[in-house]
């Protein structure tokens, strides 16, 4: 229930036509870049990684954030290196 709070409050607050996590319906965790464990770690769609879930009186996060593995190919830089 916590998560779908948050996520249902996040919704709610974006305006001006701007949309919540690029219009995503599904529920989403908080993530801050300070969550990011893994030095130069560069977080976009589609690639693995692994992380702690907490919760606080804000809501649900993410942190310890670390790379999860090789890169899915839709996401692989062109020159095929794994590097993060």
């Amino acid at each position: 229930p916590k998560l779908k709070e948050m996520n249902d409050s996040f919704r709610a607050k974006a305006t001006d036509g701007r949309s919540f996590c690029g219009g995503i319906e599904d529920l989403v965790l908080y993530l801050a870049v300070a969550d990011i464990a893994e030095e130069k770690l560069m977080l976009s769609a589609g690639i693995p990684v692994k992380f702690n879930v907490y919760m606080d009186n804000k809501g649900v996060g993410a942190c310890d954030v670390i790379s999860g593995g090789p890169l899915p190919e839709e996401v692989a830089p062109p020159d095929g290196s794994t590097a993060l």
